[in-house]
């Protein structure tokens, strides 16, 4: 697999492609092989190609060794969660192989923005009754 750049992504690298307002993890495993979890799949094991779309790829590599990150997708793809944008998206699938634990930074930050909104919706109309 390559980026944009030309430069090689090592094996056991978490790959970032963004989807407009969203990025899509997934951990690349060597060769052609790549761990995602999708909203139409669940957890799977894909290509490069059908990770990419066609689309740029960022990743950072990740000091995990690799026998860690196989145990993880082992069981990732073993335990049959299927994709919950709330509790097993594509974000605390990835961080989960790659760092033993699950979270969605993205997911919190959209939470939030919704939180916000909604106050913001509510003291608007609370304004306009009091007027």
């Amino acid at each position: 697999m390559m980026t944009t750049t030309g430069q090689p992504v090592p094996a056991g690298s978490i790959l970032y492609r963004d989807d407009g307002w969203l990025t899509h993890l997934g951990i690349y495993l060597g060769g052609d092989s790549v761990y995602e979890n999708a909203k139409l799949t669940g957890p799977r094991l894909t290509t490069s190609a059908a990770f990419t779309r066609g689309r740029p790829v960022r990743y950072r590599p990740l000091p995990t060794p690799m026998p860690v990150l196989r145990a993880r997708i082992d069981a990732a793809l073993a335990s049959g969660q299927p994709y919950n944008v709330l509790l097993n998206n594509c974000e605390q699938s990835a961080t989960w192989v790659a760092e033993g634990e699950a979270r969605s930074p993205q997911l919190r930050f959209w939470v939030g923005a919704g939180f916000v909104l909604t106050f913001l919706v509510l003291a608007a109309r609370n304004n306009d009754n009091e007027a």
